[in-house]
């Protein structure tokens, strides 16, 4: 019976230290974070201006939306969704009602943790869609097969609203 208490009393005592102890709890430590000079950050708080403004194409930079964020540069973009991801390999200029039409690819992406060795495949695709001062929709639609993967409107410096796979 000793023995037993013993052992009890071997296995609760850590415990009851661990609870005692005089280390601020994660609430206390969450609230100290929350009270110091820095701000959190909003998950789609607008970033810094673009790079640059091309009057012929798009402003390089973030835009973005729910369910996507672009990254556009001089020579196209990255595209990143929720459960995917594509790529516009040629610059995307506007005509002169500030409509653009470019091709790209886009790729299914898996749940979890990306395998080793493991790639999804970059089927080709069409973005089209319009830019309308800091606002733009985009069309994407697969090649082979005609289907809209969907239509989004992003803002200009948004970093958008996504979700990856789980």
């Amino acid at each position: 019976m000793r023995g037993s208490r013993l052992l009890l009393l071997a296995f609760l005592l850590p415990f009851v230290f661990g609870f005692l102890s005089p280390q601020s709890s994660c609430k206390d430590n969450h609230d100290k974070k929350q009270s110091s000079n820095s701000k959190p950050t909003a998950v789609n708080q607008v970033k810094e201006q673009p790079k640059t403004d091309n009057s012929n194409g798009i402003a390089e930079g973030v835009w973005g939306g729910v369910h996507i964020q672009i990254e556009a540069t001089a020579q196209g973009a990255d595209i990143e969704y929720d459960c995917a991801h594509g790529t516009i390999s040629e610059p995307i200029k506007l005509n002169a009602e500030g409509r653009f039409r470019v091709n790209g690819t886009h790729s299914l992406d898996q749940p979890g943790p990306a395998r080793q060795g493991v790639t999804s495949e970059a089927r080709p695709a069409t973005y089209s869609g319009s830019v309308n001062g800091k606002t733009m929709t985009l069309t994407v639609t697969l090649n082979a097969t005609s289907e809209v993967i969907g239509t989004f409107t992003l803002t200009q410096g948004n970093q958008g609203i996504i979700r990856k796979c789980g």
